[in-house]
């Protein structure tokens, strides 16, 4: 059996610094909880209320085959245009590919103050696959005062391929007859996020021949559960199914 899981979560562990009463509450948000492979989405880095703050530090890591950085990080309306703003991000391509630093500092007075957006990214949805964007180090605050609030991640989901359906399961081979075998399965009725199939989905059987060992081979699509293959006298086989959406 064959299938695969789609999403991709934010998350950013969060550390207290220092002496601050206040404690952030810093949250990603896309612009959509859904996507395809080859889509596009901003995450928008929301923090909420909070005292005067002058800087702060991010850190996400994540597979780039599945997703990837589309255009450089931008400050959000929170912190864009503040007087003596110093806005940077550095993508680690050249020897940390996973890695994605995003900052800001104020040189000066000039602070902001939450709720409000911080910066947003773009990233391109490259495959389907279970992919989480973490933080390998903490996020770093500090407040226009010189303290460090306490920081509380709350992740944000984008799930790739929505509509792509869960594994089949309960797959079985029995004789059907001396130069046939049947194969059975449970019918898929729900997608791999457990979300209800807008329609069922077909199935696709491979076969691999065991001695001597051969490549995995295709051997029918079909829109039903049950399936007679009758190229099996005498030979032992391997098989799979897998769900897919119906065109």
């Amino acid at each position: 059996m064959l299938a695969r899981l789609t999403c991709v979560t934010l998350l950013l562990a969060g550390l207290a610094f220092g002496t601050s009463a206040w404690a952030l509450d810093l949250t990603f948000t896309p612009d959509t909880s859904t996507g395809d492979a080859g889509q596009s989405v901003w995450i928008s880095a929301q923090l909420s209320a909070s005292q005067p703050m002058r800087g702060f530090t991010v850190y996400m890591s994540y597979d780039t085959n599945v997703i990837d950085l589309d255009e450089p990080p931008v400050a959000g309306a929170l912190v864009a245009n503040r007087q003596g703003l110093q806005f940077n991000y550095f993508d680690h391509a050249a020897f940390e590919p996973t890695l994605l630093e995003v900052g800001a500092t104020v040189f000066g007075t000039d602070f902001w103050q939450g709720p409000g957006e911080l910066f947003r990214a773009r990233f391109t949805l490259r495959r389907c696959g279970a992919e989480e964007i973490a933080a390998p180090y903490a996020p770093f605050f500090v407040a226009a005062d010189g303290t460090y609030p306490t920081v509380t991640y709350h992740p944000g989901t984008v799930i790739i391929c929505p509509g792509m359906p869960a594994m089949p399961q309960g797959l079985t081979v029995y004789p059907d007859s001396p130069s046939s075998v049947r194969l059975i399965w449970s019918a898929v009725t729900q997608s791999a996020f457990g979300q209800p199939l807008p329609s069922a989905p077909v199935y696709r059987l491979y076969r691999q021949q065991v001695q001597p060992s051969l490549p995995v081979v295709l051997i029918a699509t079909v829109p039903d559960t049950a399936y007679t293959d009758t190229h099996s006298t005498g030979i032992e086989y391997i098989y799979y199914v897998t769900a897919q959406t119906n065109p």
